[in-house]
């Protein structure tokens, strides 16, 4: 496979603020061998929020707002349907309270393309206070290299 595309999906609702500052983390990803589009689902946050959030919006990032809130799943599904119609080979889903490590993306690319039978990959979740290994929020399944 050449250069793997991959859209990063994040869900808002009622919350710019911390929307913006995931995408700001987002903006400082390294992006070694891949084309990374962002993706904002607003799932029916309320105008004002709204409005705020699409003044956060730039370079390759896009914005799609839903009438009403889907919860996270139909909120998923809006931007899934997005990543099969252009052909992205790598959907990331985010929520909207996540930071991420520069290196996170590159990471999981590499994990899940070495091993075809991979369908899922997800980074470490560690709390913002940076807790300890043992207090991570999910890890399931085989454990690559993490960043440190």
């Amino acid at each position: 496979m050449g250069v793997a595309r991959v859209l990063v999906s994040v869900l808002n609702w009622n919350k710019a603020e911390l929307t913006s500052k995931c995408l700001d983390s987002l903006s400082k990803l390294d992006q070694d061998g891949l084309q990374v589009d962002v993706l904002v689902i607003d799932n029916g946050s309320e105008h004002a929020d709204y409005a705020a959030l699409a003044k956060c919006i730039s370079g390759n990032t896009k914005i799609v707002r839903l009438e009403k809130n889907l919860g996270f799943t139909g909120g998923q599904n809006a931007s899934l349907k997005i990543a099969i119609e252009k052909n992205y080979d790598y959907v990331w889903m985010l929520n909207n309270d996540a930071t991420v490590r520069t290196d996170t993306l590159v990471k999981l690319v590499e994990a899940i393309s070495a091993d075809h039978r991979c369908g899922a990959v997800s980074p470490v979740l560690i709390p913002e206070d940076g807790g300890k290994q043992d207090n991570a929020w999910c890890t399931t399944g085989r454990t690559v290299a993490a960043s440190g």
